[in-house]
Formats: C-alpha cells, structure tokens, sequence
C-alpha cells in the first residue's frame, strides 16, 4: 500500500495493514466439564454412546474463529461443532473434569468507551482495536502418526506424546483438529482422540485411546492425521 497505517509484529509480519479486518478477541468463556452422553457413530442396533467429559460453548459472530486452554495443563479436543441460525455451538472433550477456558475471535465491533489506538479503513470500518487482543499464529502443527495418504493395512500406529514451547509466551490452541478413531473391545466399543494440552508456553499432543488398541489395523492413512494453530495468549491467559 502507498498510504496508510501499518502496524508490524515483532518478528516483521504485517498485523495491521489499514485495510483488512483483523481478529480480536470479542468474547471469552469457561465453564468445568462434567459427564455427558457422546455419539461416537452407528452400530447395526443404531447411534452407540459413550460417556465422557464435555463443556459446551455457544456464541455469534461474523467470521469467528475459536482458542482453547485448560486449567492445570489437561488435554482437551474439540469433539464437534455445530452452526444454526448463526449460533455456533462447539463441545469440548477433556481427559477428566476441568475448568475449560474458550475464547472467540472475530471482527471487533466498534468500541463505545474503550481507550487506546482504533484503525479503520478508507470506508470507515473499524478493522483493529488495540484495547483487544489480537489472534497472533505463533505456529501451525500437522502432524502424521501415519504418513502420507491411501490405504493401509498393517500395526495400530504409535504416537506421542510430542510439545513445542514458545519462549516464554502463554499460548492458546486454536482450531484442533485431531485424529479420531474408533476402537472395539471385549465389552463394547470407545474412541481414540488426539488430546491437545497447554502449560505456560508449551503445548502438548498426544493421543488418548479409551479401548486398548488392536495388534492389527486396516483403514486410510489420513485417519491418523493432525494440524492445529498455536496463538498467542498474552493477556488472555
């Protein structure tokens, strides 16, 4: 651009241009897990349920993209999410009960009596608030416990646990989306997720079987495939 404000991070990205929305955060939840009922599939006699440890979260917004954390360093996954009317509803697993910590970025609406640098563009709409945080990617994951793509038939693969640090800055987990698999035991039937845990700076990943897993495994590679974003959670958390 030739005129204008610019606003650069601190490793020389562009976070503020004068023209393109920026995500902020616009709302942040928590809410403790507790035991709920879980569809994980069909079986021949209908929809098959397991029992596990859900918080559920509801919001708005024009384009919003959600960031989680736990408290005390637990692993959690987005189990699903669901959009009607507008209404987002997304319903986080963890590994036992937890404080869940949900945070929705978005375009910022403007802002009535917040102090600090606003930024719009030439048609007059606000497109950065430095009273919000911003959604920093500090890093994109993907990760292949089965790598490349097609079928496979051959061992369950092993995985994890596997962590990244960040220097010191607290992180979020933003936009999981984890392996998900079904297992079957003597007694029944339960999943495999890949857990997602963030302490301090450090984000964990590893994959949480509730069913021991089979000697033999046939099915796609991209089963066993990962990605996720790491944000910045300077002032969130």
């Amino acid at each position: 651009m030739t005129v204008g404000f610019q606003a650069f991070t601190d490793t020389g990205l562009y976070q503020i241009d004068g023209q393109t929305p920026n995500l902020q955060c616009t709302q942040s939840m928590a809410a403790v897990s507790s035991q709920q009922a879980v569809n994980i599939g069909n079986t021949a006699q209908g929809p098959y349920y397991v029992t596990k440890w859900v918080s559920t979260f509801t919001f708005g917004g024009t384009t919003p993209i959600y960031a989680i954390a736990t408290d005390g360093g637990v692993g959690a996954t987005v189990w699903d999410h669901q959009l009607s009317s507008g209404i987002h509803t997304v319903r986080v697993i963890t590994d036992s009960q937890v404080m869940v910590r949900f945070f929705v970025f978005d375009q910022v609406p403007p802002a009535s009596s917040n102090f600090g640098l606003q930024v719009f563009d030439a048609n007059g709409k606000l497109i950065a608030d430095s009273s919000r945080a911003f959604f920093r990617v500090l890093d994109v994951v993907h990760d292949e416990y089965l790598s490349g793509t097609g079928w496979v038939v051959g061992g369950f693969p092993s995985y994890g646990p596997f962590s990244r640090s960040y220097g010191g800055r607290p992180v979020l987990i933003a936009c999981p989306y984890g392996c998900h698999t079904w297992m079957d035991y003597s007694g029944g039937s339960d999943v495999g997720l890949t857990m997602f845990q963030v302490s301090g700076d450090t984000v964990s990943w590893y994959q949480h079987n509730w069913a021991s897993p089979t000697p033999n495994w046939a099915g796609f590679r991209e089963t066993f495939h990962c990605h996720f974003m790491v944000i910045d959670g300077t002032g969130l958390l």
